[in-house]
């Protein structure tokens, strides 16, 4: 229990840390993070940059709050395990902040990465076509592909040929 630790348990330096993070963490929020989910509220379109905008917020909640806190809590709960029901229940809070701000923030780079750099199967760009299991090349050019006709030279620009051609219109036959 609390008593059987002291006064002292944690030590000054460590209860410090803890308070400059909850004050600084706090700040951030209102004056950057909350201008940033604002911001993508209140202009929700072009909808890819709202969600920069919120995810710009929540990097800054991640770097700035949630991580230092997540920390400095560990730290504590390492020292004197669980104190008292609430704090348990705040390192539970803290915990769930940290991951679901660290998974926004790594699904985003994922996302950005993967925009980045397209996969490629082999020496081969994926827009000259496979090889079927025979080793004979197979044309990208398929009949039944939203009515598209021969390769235009826009195909590379059109998602890799899965939207239809600028004044062709997809049927649903």
């Amino acid at each position: 229990r609390s008593s059987d630790l002291g006064d002292d348990a944690l030590g000054s330096k460590l209860v410090n840390a803890y308070l400059a993070m909850t004050i600084l963490s706090a700040l951030f929020y209102l004056l950057i993070s909350s201008v940033f989910y604002m911001w993508a509220w209140r202009y929700p379109e072009p909808e890819e940059i709202a969600k920069r905008r919120r995810i710009y917020g929540i990097i800054g909640n991640l770097i700035v709050s949630d991580f230092p806190i997540f920390m400095v809590e560990v730290q504590i709960v390492w020292k004197v395990q669980f104190a008292t029901p609430l704090q348990g229940l705040c390192f539970i809070f803290t915990c769930l902040s940290f991951a679901y701000s660290a998974f926004r923030v790594w699904t985003f780079i994922m996302v950005k990465v993967i925009k980045h750099q397209a996969p490629v199967a082999g020496a081969q760009s994926t827009y000259t076509g496979g090889r079927g299991f025979n080793g004979i090349p197979q044309n990208t050019y398929s009949p039944n592909r939203f009515d598209e006709g021969p390769r235009s030279d826009d195909f590379d620009m059109r998602a890799g040929g899965v939207l239809p051609a600028p004044g062709r219109g997809a049927s649903y036959h």
